[in-house]
């Protein structure tokens, strides 16, 4: 390895540190997960959480308009408040 990629001091071991904290799972304050009220939902193979208290609102997908040349990612686009 090049001097100049290696890692300056320190960074591995506070990557671990940081990975190690990530790694944790979720408590609230002398809580357990079960204390916490989420929002699940999946994108494909992936699945998200958002605490509850920052959602407003859950709308269904309703009619989608499909939106010429967008990419495939792109469903389409709704009429959600008229």
């Amino acid at each position: 390895m090049t001097r100049g990629m290696e890692p300056r001091p320190g960074v591995t071991e506070l990557l671990r540190a940081r990975a190690r904290e990530l790694a944790r799972p979720l408590t609230s304050a002398g809580g357990t997960d079960s204390d916490q009220n989420l929002l699940l939902f999946s994108l494909g193979p992936e699945r998200y959480g958002l605490y509850a208290e920052d959602v407003d609102e859950v709308i269904s997908a309703g009619d989608v308009t499909r939106v010429p040349y967008a990419p495939a990612t792109i469903r389409g686009i709704m009429n959600h408040r008229g």
